[in-house]
């Protein structure tokens, strides 16, 4: 169930917890799996059970509700309701640290598992905090955008249209279409360098100038282009992206640890891989989006990812902060709702661009993301 706030439920057993020496997690994952190591001589295999999770805690509801799905994964239970015994997971906190309790009373009989997760200083800095900004609005399909003070190109499923600003508002000044080929979720790319423009789908790389007036010359064929420290194309005729000797994948994004570098990619099975050097698989991680960037952290050394979530072309999505450490990924806050599935995710130069088809209106709206380091 959703994590919420109730009243001081339990107060008698957490005091008691206060004096109880418990085993120590290095991260909140590990925590959660010693306990479901300590849960599963209680229940038997293959048994049906329903997880009731309550947060009592300071943490944040993402972590919280990211370590009731670890707590499943820990346990290989199926969520169900009705008859199923409840399992009741409490996250408390002392000054030692996070209290993680299971606690479950059936056929008369009570039992009760406990750990603790203890989190890094470098856990407890200052979170990051994600606003967005209405860039521009309109019925067709965004792929990509582009603005400087008093110029606007846009790149849409029809092709590439320049506009300039006049006093509040934003006049079209030249179009130009781009053909592409039938794909149901469409992807391109803009690349603007001085006064030099470079446009990127699957199939088709136009270059040419955007100032004073807009002049493409659009060949066949998907040529690389930089996505950060990453030459990527587009996969002709998907909405794939493609680097040499690397399966097609949704997003790419690298990361340091400990001075070493990581490839994260978005892989077609719904999951983010993370690989090292030597491109050996050092993670499988699930809640990161089919799309997420890198960007530098402002509260701390190292990258931040800023991930889509999983949802499905039908629902509401969310763009949030992860980060990528002990290669482990984890939601560190900053999370922004939008009105629609993100259909794309770029870097920008004060962090990012991220589209979004609006439900209700089934127009698409492109916003500017920024990060800050919050209190």
């Amino acid at each position: 169930g959703a994590f919420a706030m109730i009243p001081t439920v339990l107060r008698g057993l957490l005091l008691i917890l206060l004096f109880v020496p418990l085993a120590d997690g290095e991260t909140l994952e590990d925590a959660v799996r010693t306990l479901a190591r300590l849960i599963s001589p209680h229940l038997a295999p293959g048994e049906p059970l329903r997880i009731v999770s309550r947060n009592l805690s300071s943490l944040p509801a993402a972590e919280a509700a990211l370590a009731q799905g670890a707590l499943a994964r820990g346990l290989r239970k199926t969520l169900a309701g009705g008859p199923s015994p409840e399992l009741i997971f409490t996250i408390s906190e002392n000054l030692q640290g996070y209290l993680l309790v299971a606690r479950m009373e059936r056929n008369g009989e009570r039992w009760v598992e406990m750990t603790r997760y203890r989190p890094s200083p470098a856990a407890r800095s200052a979170m990051p905090v994600l606003t967005r900004s209405l860039v521009w609005e309109q019925e067709g399909a965004i792929l990509d955008l582009w603005m400087s003070a008093d110029r606007m190109i846009v790149l849409d499923s029809s092709g590439i249209t320049l506009y300039s600003r006049q006093e509040n508002s934003w006049r079209r000044e030249a179009s130009q279409p781009a053909g592409q080929s039938a794909i149901r979720d469409p992807r391109g790319r803009l690349v603007v360098q001085d006064k030099v423009l470079f446009v990127y789908l699957p199939g088709l790389t136009c270059r040419g100038g955007w100032f004073p007036s807009l002049d493409l010359t659009c060949t066949p064929g998907s040529e690389a282009f930089a996505v950060q420290d990453n030459a990527v194309q587009f996969t002709i005729a998907r909405n794939t992206l493609d680097v040499e000797g690397w399966p097609a994948f949704y997003a790419v994004a690298q990361v340091e640890e400990q001075a070493r570098l990581l490839h994260l990619f978005a892989d077609a099975d719904g999951r983010a891989h993370l690989y090292d050097a030597d491109r050996q698989q050092v993670g499988v991680f699930d809640g990161l989006g089919s799309d997420f960037i890198a960007v530098l952290s402002v509260c701390a050394a190292g990258h931040w990812l800023l991930s889509s979530g999983p949802a499905d072309q039908e629902n509401n999505d969310t763009v949030s902060v992860w980060e990528i450490a002990n290669r482990k990924a984890r939601e560190v806050g900053g999370r922004v709702e939008l009105p629609g599935p993100v259909t794309a995710l770029w870097p920008a130069p004060q962090g990012a661009l991220v589209i979004a088809r609006n439900l209700n209106s089934e127009r698409y709206a492109a916003y500017l993301l920024t990060v800050d380091c919050g209190p």
